[in-house]
């Protein structure tokens, strides 16, 4: 996920996501209840803040989704990404990449491992070096467990009030524009919607889209 511009703005803490690739603890939370939120609450009560500006993509956007619903009193403001958790597209929209994914499994040839990731993408030249490579050892080395964070309950956003602006794209596959966008207006109260024209779930911001993000997260 392209965020490295919030660096020139903001003290960030990438937190390394529980469970996930990467150097954290190797226990696993449902992405199906509340766990990754209340998981986050603790995370900015131990960084020794009382609440903090939010940034979430992809399934980070789920995972601060979830938080809004337990912690909301923690959120300053937020911005969610392409997110998970607010209006998942149905299970059998991604059948084209599961096919691709077994393939590659069974031959190791990187064209199979491509027409995987293409239907994020809807382009190559949306596919930055490093996810390439982020996706291949992942898939190459790592237990892949399928479920990105379950859709919200509108009930249990009710007491969420901080402002947030939410982006997604008109061509992911994962958590289509028009989807997310009509419920996240309808389920947060103080909400901002952006449609990113044109791409995928990967994709480039452009200037003008990051300076968006970096100027909602300032004003106050």
């Amino acid at each position: 996920m392209e965020c490295k511009f919030l660096l020139d703005d903001f003290h960030v803490f990438a937190v390394d996501t529980i469970g996930h690739p990467g150097k954290s603890a190797e226990v696993c939370l449902s992405p199906n209840n509340y766990d990754y939120g209340i998981w986050v609450s603790d995370i900015i009560t131990a960084l020794g803040y009382d609440k903090m500006l939010c940034f979430g993509g992809s399934f980070g956007g789920g995972i601060l989704s979830k938080t809004m619903c337990v912690s909301p009193e923690k959120i300053e403001k937020a911005v969610l990404l392409v997110p998970a958790g607010i209006k998942n597209a149905p299970a059998y929209k991604l059948l084209n990449m599961l096919f691709p994914m077994i393939m590659y499994w069974i031959t190791k040839k990187e064209t199979w491992l491509l027409k995987c990731i293409l239907p994020m993408a809807i382009s190559e030249k949306n596919i930055a070096s490093d996810t390439y490579e982020t996706a291949k050892c992942s898939i190459d080395h790592v237990k892949i467990k399928a479920g990105m964070p379950s859709d919200v309950n509108p009930e249990d956003m009710k007491n969420y009030k901080a402002s947030t602006l939410v982006m997604a794209a008109e061509k992911d596959c994962l958590f289509p524009a028009d989807l997310v966008l009509p419920q996240a207006k309808k389920i947060i109260a103080d909400c901002t919607v952006y449609l990113i024209t044109e791409r995928g779930h990967m994709h480039y911001l452009t200037e003008a889209e990051k300076r968006m993000i970096v100027d909602f997260l300032h004003d106050n």
